[in-house]
């Protein structure tokens, strides 16, 4: 198993993209109308797809904005009772475990690589079920406002998404500190199940 940082010029990018629609096909009968341009992949040995996610920095618009009318940087500045920067702030974005068990992997890379970048936050639209998984986990994160299908453009590509009950949370790399999750967080190789 390995991770692969697929931009849009890569080989596995079409590959990558058509088995996250799958997973979102099969969940939710939806269909993903754009991915960012930064996916992460886990890759089996054999070049098997195991699961995926993106990643939108400052450059590009964060989806999450769709659901506020404010920017990203105000609501977690609110939130986290903290000056936040556009700069510093990642969205995670479309989590897909294309086998079971593999979305732990993900969580570990993207948090391993938002540090490595020196990012402050990191948002990201859990449904109920994901919630749960992240608190399972000790994932210090904060809620900061429901998704609503009506803010999204194209709401009918989603499918049934938001009938599984999505939230806006976010983690800031503080209370990661604070907590010590960054010192005892390292990935458990037993299996968990797979959720989007």
């Amino acid at each position: 198993m390995h991770i692969e940082h697929i931009h849009r010029d890569h080989i596995l990018r079409h590959d990558l993209e058509q088995a996250t629609q799958g997973v979102y096909q099969r969940s939710y009968q939806a269909s993903i109308p754009e991915f960012p341009d930064h996916l992460v992949a886990v890759m089996g040995e054999d070049g098997t797809i195991l699961g995926s996610v993106g990643l939108r920095r400052d450059e590009d618009m964060f989806f999450c904005e769709h659901y506020f009318s404010q920017p990203i940087e105000v609501e977690l500045s609110r939130a986290f009772k903290s000056v936040a920067q556009r700069q510093s702030i990642v969205e995670v974005t479309n989590l897909a475990g294309v086998r079971p068990g593999y979305v732990f992997e993900l969580l570990y890379e993207v948090i391993q690589f938002s540090l490595n970048l020196n990012m402050e936050f990191a948002v990201f639209t859990a449904t109920q079920r994901l919630r749960k998984l992240l608190a399972r986990m000790g994932l210090p994160f904060q809620v900061l406002g429901v998704a609503t299908e009506e803010d999204v453009p194209l709401s009918q590509s989603w499918g049934q998404y938001y009938e599984a009950k999505p939230y806006v949370c976010a983690v800031s790399r503080q209370e990661l500190c604070d907590t010590g999750y960054i010192a005892r967080f390292t990935i458990v190789k037993e299996k968990v199940p797979a959720y989007v």
